[in-house]
C-alpha cells in the first residue's frame, strides 16, 4: 500500500480541528463561511448564543476579521484556530 505525505501546513490544521473545543469551531465555522452574511450585531448575537464567549471578546473578533486582509480571509489554509485563540487570549 502507497502512502501519500501530507504538506506540513495541511497537517498542522488536521491535528489543531481533531482537537479544538467546539465553540472554537462554531466561531472557526463563522468566520470561514458567514462573514459576509453577517453584520456585527447577528454574528455577537448568533455566537453569544451558540457559544461560551460574550460580547466584547466577539466584537474584538468581529473588528480582527475585517482588518485582515481580503487574501488571508479567502485563504482556505488560514489559521483560523490558532488566529481566534491568540485574540481570546490577548
Amino acid at each position: 500500500m502507497d502512502y501519500i505525505k501530507i504538506p506540513a501546513n495541511i497537517a498542522k490544521v488536521l491535528n489543531l480541528v481533531a482537537f479544538k473545543d467546539k465553540d472554537i469551531d462554531i466561531i472557526v465555522d463563522q468566520l470561514s463561511n458567514s462573514m459576509e452574511l453577517l453584520d456585527q450585531k447577528e454574528f455577537i448575537s448568533f455566537l453569544s448564543k451558540n457559544t461560551k464567549l460574550k460580547g466584547l471578546i466577539l466584537k474584538k473578533i468581529f473588528n480582527e476579521y475585517w482588518k485582515l486582509s481580503a487574501r488571508d480571509r479567502g485563504n482556505p489554509t488560514f489559521d483560523f484556530y490558532e488566529w481566534v485563540n491568540k485574540i481570546i487570549k490577548k
